[in-house]
């Protein structure tokens, strides 16, 4: 009499525990909710740097020799032509051979931050013209999401940089 008395209470909490977990809606149609689509978070926000690196020059036609490297404070004005900005994170590839124009940058900037006016800012004051005797072909910035790129290279190298880069996911 135990064991069934124990069936009929497990059961009946089991129905109770069901019950409570759908909504009104649910009970009266007796169906699953579908979920509202969503847009599925920009794999760029999150992404590290270096990945993003990494699959944006995997086709670019890069024939010199380059250096990856995190951008420290000292270097970001440098890099991006714009004072630090306290929070941003920044990964570069550039030229080991210093008579080279080429300069690859992305940075991240932190949440509350304005991505597409430092993108604004960075296109205004990059200097294509930062190396000794030689100046970049062209010269490219992208903004998406919370990331911030900078192209400073021959023109094929720019175009495919800055393609790759849209169409990262």
């Amino acid at each position: 009499m135990k064991k069934i008395m124990i069936l009929v209470l497990s059961a009946v909490l089991l129905l109770s525990m069901t019950a409570c977990a759908c909504t009104g809606d649910q009970a009266a149609s007796g169906s699953t909710p579908v979920p509202s689509p969503t847009e599925a978070p920009d794999p760029i926000n999150t992404a590290a740097l270096a990945d993003i690196m990494t699959a944006i020059l995997k086709d670019a036609p890069i024939e010199m020799v380059t250096g990856e490297s995190a951008i420290e404070e000292e270097r970001f004005s440098w890099v991006f032509g714009i004072e630090p900005i306290e929070g941003a994170e920044g990964y570069s590839s550039e030229a080991m051979i210093s008579s080279i124009a080429h300069s690859i940058a992305l940075l991240r900037v932190p949440e509350g931050t304005d991505a597409a006016e430092v993108a604004k800012q960075i296109e205004e004051k990059a200097d294509p013209r930062k190396w000794i005797c030689v100046e970049a072909e062209k010269t490219i910035v992208r903004q998406r999401g919370n990331v911030v790129l900078l192209v400073m290279s021959k023109a094929d190298i720019a175009d495919a940089v800055a393609d790759a880069f849209d169409s990262y996911r």
